[in-house]
């Protein structure tokens, strides 16, 4: 799936305020899988690359995704987030 039609899948369910669950590959090449509660989506001023700024589930703290990084995701049914501050 290319960046720009997964940006818009993952703004959709942002909007909808619909949890993620994604694949992750972190920079250290592990894979993990996490539910996320996306807050926004914004390209770095340097580089211009996509990252995702989320409420994370398994840590229960606000993290940043690089949006390359993301091996898969879905949207789940649930609508609303746990951690609504975030």
């Amino acid at each position: 799936m290319s960046l720009k039609r997964r940006k818009t899948l993952l703004d959709n369910a942002a909007t909808a305020l619909r949890p993620v669950e994604i694949t992750y590959a972190k920079p250290d090449g592990e894979i993990e899988t996490r539910i996320i509660e996306i807050d926004e989506i914004r390209a770095n001023k340097k580089t211009g690359a996509l990252y995702i700024r989320a409420y994370c589930r398994l840590r229960n703290d606000v993290r940043n995704f690089s949006l390359s990084g993301i091996l898969s995701h879905r949207t789940l049914r649930t609508v609303g987030y746990q951690a609504l501050e975030v």
